[in-house]
């Protein structure tokens, strides 16, 4: 009871107290001078947090629940990072505080205390609804999103069949990356960005062939019954099973590669890290 008792009082100091603000001001104005650069970017996430219990009055509440326990209490947390991926300041939320409300309050906040030009929001595509997504827009902030290619088809065709080379990406010490290159395309009047890692493309073309050759062992020795769902995606089913190589040849098309969509008007390479960074 009583480490509970520290805790919600931690808890009323972060959610309620100005204190905490002007330690993280004296954090980040510590060492600017005039010649530092202006803060014109920021990159924002939330997240929740659920309470085994009743947790603290005014923040402990039901919400949607990203950990999958819609019966417990929760609250939500935001945290802004700029570029480099420092942590600026974070805010608390009570349980069922959506997304674009959480965000709106806390970045204006964040413009009023630390001058900031620009917002761009990551996010994966699992953890952002288009309405929110649309919402965003609306309040004038633009967006970087992780897009699921497996689900969304039309899109991973018509970009991947797009003709253009990928472009080499460069870190903040401006050296080439050998684990990223992208390639912008643009579909129905939306920026996309596709993603491209060489090694994990190696990594998963190896680890279908092995999937492949197992395959085909078994089918020659007779075992039918497979259990594993990522053996079961490439057998055609339905009498004598045997394997659909052309399911084969559409999974190739994915090794190593993702795709992201956005509003911001940032070059294809800062999109890319940006995402990466998330």
């Amino acid at each position: 009871a009583l480490e509970l008792q520290h805790l919600y009082r931690a808890l009323d100091f972060i959610a309620g107290s100005e204190r905490y603000k002007r330690l993280e001001e004296r954090l980040f104005w510590r060492g600017r001078d005039l010649f530092t650069p202006g803060l014109d970017l920021v990159f924002p996430d939330t997240t929740s947090t659920y309470f085994t219990g009743r947790g603290p009055e005014g923040l402990a509440e039901y919400g949607y629940s990203r950990d999958k326990r819609p019966d417990r209490r929760q609250m939500i947390i935001a945290v802004a990072m700029d570029p480099a991926g420092i942590p600026l300041a974070h805010h608390v939320f009570a349980g069922p505080v959506a997304d674009p409300v959480a965000f709106s309050e806390a970045i204006s906040d964040l413009k009023a205390r630390f001058q900031i030009e620009r917002v761009v929001v990551v996010a994966d595509r699992g953890c952002v609804s288009r309405r929110n997504l649309d919402l965003l827009s609306e309040m004038e902030y633009a967006w970087i999103v992780g897009r699921r290619l497996r689900r969304e088809k039309k899109i991973s065709q018509e970009a991947f069949s797009r003709a253009g080379r990928y472009a080499r990406v460069k870190n903040a010490d401006g050296q080439e990356m050998e684990n990223l290159r992208v390639k912008e395309v643009s579909l129905d009047g939306e920026r996309y960005i596709l993603c491209l890692n060489p090694e994990e493309a190696r990594h998963d073309r190896a680890a279908r062939e092995a999937i492949v050759a197992d395959l085909e062992e078994k089918i020659k020795r007779g075992a039918f019954f497979v259990s594993n769902s990522g053996y079961r995606r490439f057998l055609k089913l339905g009498g004598r099973p045997s394997i659909d190589y052309r399911k084969v040849e559409e999974d190739a098309r994915y090794d190593g590669k993702w795709v992201l969509s956005t509003t911001s008007d940032l070059p294809a390479s800062d999109v890319a890290l940006a995402y990466q960074s998330l």
